[in-house]
């Protein structure tokens, strides 16, 4: 005969083993939702900086992850992040607001005015 300690223990690890079993249920369908796929938007300037190598390497060590590029100018490039077009975007840094999004350097601009040695300035 079971005692009422046993009933109640019972009913507890029935409890646990029908919430353990959901849990798992629920794990496996966030899993299947994991996109293997990272959608990129960028400005025009992956040949600039020299990025294709980069890219093309994270496509080899990942052959898993289906790498997509779009580049594009500055409102399609945020509208797109903004809306979830873009898993990441590479964008100047005036462009991102920093409490809103989190921002990692990637490359320094440094630009220069070059003039013929003939030029009056």
């Amino acid at each position: 005969m079971i005692t009422p300690a046993g009933k109640t223990f019972y009913k507890e690890a029935l409890l646990l083993s029908h919430q353990y079993h959901e849990m798992l249920s629920k794990i496996r369908s966030l899993t299947s939702m994991i996109s293997d796929q990272l959608r990129i938007g960028t400005l025009p300037i992956l040949s600039q900086y020299d990025l294709m190598p980069l890219l093309n390497k994270f496509q080899d060590d990942h052959p898993k992850i289906q790498l997509s590029v779009t580049e594009t100018d500055d409102k399609e490039l945020l509208d797109g992040f903004s809306c979830g077009k873009y898993d990441l975007i590479l964008a100047r840094e005036g462009m991102i607001d920093k409490e809103q999004y989190h921002f990692l350097p990637v490359a320094k601009d440094r630009l220069s005015v070059m003039l013929p040695d003939s030029h009056p300035l």
